[in-house]
């Protein structure tokens, strides 16, 4: 039982960190930009925790040219879709 409330512990803390900075975001006043950066380290950190978990199952996985195809087609997307935010939106720098 032990080991359960541990586990379900270190799983409580990212969404209680999260939930934390979305009060203080919501009390504070901040600007659009800093805003941004809070919601984009958030979700940052929500994606190292999920590839933390995959990467063991990636790491062994047979075909390893699969992975690194993925891996690298993802990385185009997000380029692309940021290129074409930054050309649509000439005079406002994103993230």
């Amino acid at each position: 039982m032990q080991e359960f409330l541990f586990a379900l512990t270190l799983s409580a803390l990212p969404v209680v960190s999260n939930f934390m900075g979305a009060m203080i975001a919501e009390a504070l006043p901040s600007s659009k930009q800093t805003l941004g950066l809070a919601l984009h380290a958030a979700a940052g950190v929500l994606l190292a925790i999920a590839s933390t978990e995959l990467i063991s199952r990636v790491a062994i996985a047979k075909p390893v040219w699969a992975t690194i195809l993925a891996l690298l087609t993802a990385h185009r997307k997000i380029t692309c879709n940021r290129a074409r935010i930054l050309r649509k939106n000439p005079g406002k720098h994103y993230l």
